[in-house]
């Protein structure tokens, strides 16, 4: 608080002149009393205008600050409010929920526990009776205790020959007396186990099985130590040399078992309907089955089994045909043994030697007056096959081969038209055929079997005089040439024994359907295995390390000697199983092409008339030929680049493409002679041989 103070004024007083008072004295007028001479003077006042104007001014900052800063909290509080009044919502609901669920908990519960307790009373009730029966036991029949002795008789022998093992194929010896044969026999089946399984097992007792009959091998059981020996050997048997064969020791009762099941499973198989259509038809004693397909991928095949292709190519020459033959073979999941073409219009012997399979031996027969016909057949090397026939008469081919394996004659003919000289025809082959005795035959014999012609009913006839039956199933939806509804392409045999599996198959190669035939009963054949010597070299280090060295005159010859000796007794026997020929140039984008193609073709049958369908098919027929052609010179420039600064490693190469092809030639060696073509090897020989004496006898006639 501000104190108004009096004027400052001179130390003397006015109107007190020599006076020294501190304040004048009031009561007594001076000279200086008057309005104007006095003088007034405010207090001193603050710049209260300027603080507070500051002041303001940073409130109100103050304010816009909160404001915004409220502005920003509230918005995400807003979001939080809203968010949890939606979360104590769905809480709401959820208990609601539980609670009804609680309340049909507590219902259900409550409904357990009346049917517990009604439970626990049939539970006395059956207690009470099962005390009853212990109390007095019912009598057993004597076809019950039968039975339950038959079925523990049958645990304890499955469990005595779980140890069992029946070998069959081991020779047998018919030396020395029985003890000497019985080790002789344990040290072989202890070799065998070893040396295929690598099984040290302990073979406690062998013997043979069967009454003794000279000339047959009779099976061995073997007795083993565990029954996990045996389950391993049973495991590993396919390692076991091809001429053994090891089963488990199986009771009457299992044999029984297993012969129902396997027949229980050809009947289920029979009425199996497959994707493709399968059809079964017995023909005398044969089974065959049909099928109808469209891709080689849905053939019907087994490994076991004898595996034959027909088709009729047109022109194998036409280019692209053969080499798609080659990726339709590819195609097929299992081995072809015997592949049969008719109209190959092969003109000559050195053109047909062009046309060669890998593994396969190339049998033909060409027409030689005109052009067009001709048939060819291959036939795997795995097979020992022999040629049995060939002729053409009449503008018809015959060809037959000998499998000696199954002592079967497969021929092939092509009847090139309906009209020809049928009697003659008919003469020609029944001649062949009855001169076959096992025998099936393929051919394009331009007799449609849908039709009953008079041609027709002769050739049937003639093939039920000489014992053979047609094996194609005569009905429309199996015809072998869809363009025109016939089936002019035929199989027939006179084997009684056999089953076949017949596929038809739609292809766009030719206008004729394609024939995959299977022929049970065969046995695939084994892995080519070769036996070499070897030197050991541990055993080898080993007998010099413990030999003595004599330090005489002889000591380089008795180290030779030394050394040779050790080499000898170090010696093992190894066997190789050879390799398989390299893969060609076929690969799977091929495949895939072809099947595309074939694809498309099926649906422009079903639409010739849809135009961009056909384009389509045209299109990818040439993208096909294309993807062939191009696939092969790619194998084969690789192949050849690879190695071209390296010419030793090129004529490797060129060796190994050429071994690759198992036979150069295509066709057997033939031999022109006067009284007829020679084809077996042992007859050329002689004929050259007497044709070399009788050049020798002219040129010493002359030189006399």
């Amino acid at each position: 608080m501000s104190v108004q103070r009096s004027p400052q004024g001179n130390k003397t007083p006015v109107g007190t002149p020599g006076g020294s008072q501190s304040q004048p004295d009031l009561s007594r007028p001076s000279v200086y009393d008057t309005d104007h001479q006095v003088s007034f003077r405010k207090r001193k006042q603050t710049n209260c205008d300027c603080e507070c104007d500051e002041v303001i001014n940073v409130l109100k900052a103050f304010r816009v600050d909160m404001i915004s800063a409220l502005e920003t909290n509230l918005k995400p509080m807003r979001d939080d409010i809203s968010t949890m009044k939606y979360q104590i919502e769905d809480i709401k609901s959820s208990t609601e929920k539980l609670l009804a669920e609680h309340n049909s908990i507590r219902k259900e519960i409550s409904q357990l526990q009346k049917t517990s307790s009604a439970t626990e009373a049939k539970i006395t009730s059956l207690e009470t009776e099962i005390e009853n029966l212990k109390i007095t036991p019912l009598p057993q029949s004597s076809s019950q205790i039968f039975a339950n002795e038959s079925i523990i008789n049958e645990m304890q022998e499955r469990e005595r020959r779980s140890k069992n093992i029946i070998v069959v194929g081991l020779p047998e010896l018919t030396n020395g007396d029985d003890c000497v044969r019985n080790t002789e026999e344990i040290n072989l089946v202890k070799k065998i186990l070893k040396d295929a399984l690598s099984i040290n097992a302990k073979v406690a007792k062998v013997m043979r099985l069967g009454k003794f009959i000279t000339g047959k091998v009779r099976p061995m059981k073997v007795i083993l130590e565990s029954p996990q020996v045996v389950k391993e050997i049973l495991k590993n048997k396919n390692k076991l040399p091809e001429n053994v064969r090891v089963y488990n020791d199986q009771t009457p009762t299992e044999k029984n078992v297993l012969k129902e099941l396997s027949q229980e499973l050809v009947r289920r198989y029979k009425k199996l309907k497959l994707t493709t259509p399968i059809d079964l038809q017995r023909n005398s004693d044969q089974k065959i089955t049909y099928q109808l397909s469209q891709t080689y991928q849905n053939l019907h095949t087994a490994r076991s089994c004898l595996n034959i292709f027909y088709a009729n190519v047109r022109s194998i020459r036409k280019q692209g045909k053969f080499d798609e033959l080659k990726c339709i073979l590819r195609s097929i999941d299992s081995i072809v043994h015997v592949i049969l073409l008719t109209e190959t219009w092969l003109k000559s012997n050195e053109e047909a030697t062009s046309y060669h399979l890998p593994n396969y031996t190339h049998y033909y027969n060409i027409r030689t007056d005109s052009r067009g016909g001709g048939v060819s057949m291959y036939v795997h090397n795995n097979l020992n096959h022999s040629l049995c026939e060939e002729a053409y008469s009449d503008g018809i081919n015959y060809l037959w081969i000998h499998l000696e394996k199954y002592a079967l004659d497969i021929g092939l003919v092509y009847n090139p038209h309906e009209n020809t000289n049928i009697t003659k025809f008919l003469e020609v082959y029944s001649s062949q055929l009855l001169s076959k005795k096992r025998a099936l035959v393929f051919g394009d014999f331009n007799l449609d079997l849908l039709r009953n012609k008079t041609n027709v009913k002769r050739y049937r006839d003639m093939l039920r005089e000489s014992g053979y039956d047609i094996i194609n199933n005569i009905n429309i939806d199996y015809c072998t040439r869809p363009s025109s509804k016939t089936i002019i392409d035929h199989v027939c045999s006179n084997l009684k024994d056999k089953s076949f599996h017949m596929a038809i198959i739609e292809s766009p190669m030719t206008d004729h359907s394609q024939i995959y035939l299977i022929m049970n009963k065969y046995k695939p054949p084994p892995k080519k295995r070769v036996q070499y010597e070897v030197v050991d070299y541990i055993t080898l280090h080993q007998c010099i390390k413990n030999a003595s060295h004599d330090q005489n005159n002889n000591y380089y010859n008795n180290l030779e000697n030394l050394i040779k000796c050790g080499i000898n007794e170090s010696k093992i026997t190894k066997t190789k199983i050879l390799n398989l020929p390299l893969q060609d140039w076929i690969c799977k984008d091929v495949t895939i092409n072809i099947k595309t193609r074939n694809e498309i073709w099926q649906r422009l049958k079903q639409n010739p008339n849809n135009e961009a369908l056909k384009t389509q098919f045209i299109l990818e027929r040439k993208n096909t030929a294309n993807k062939i052609r191009s696939s092969k010179n790619k194998f084969y420039n690789d192949a050849f680049r690879k190695y071209t600064g390296d010419p030793k490693k090129m004529w490797n190469l060129i060796n190994t493409l050429s071994s690759n092809k198992i036979k150069l030639s295509c066709s057997p060696p033939k031999l022109i002679t006067e009284s007829g073509p020679v084809s077996d090897g042992n007859e050329s020989r002689l004929e050259l041989q007497c044709r070399h004496r009788w050049h020798n006898h002219q040129s010493y006639q002359v030189y006399k």
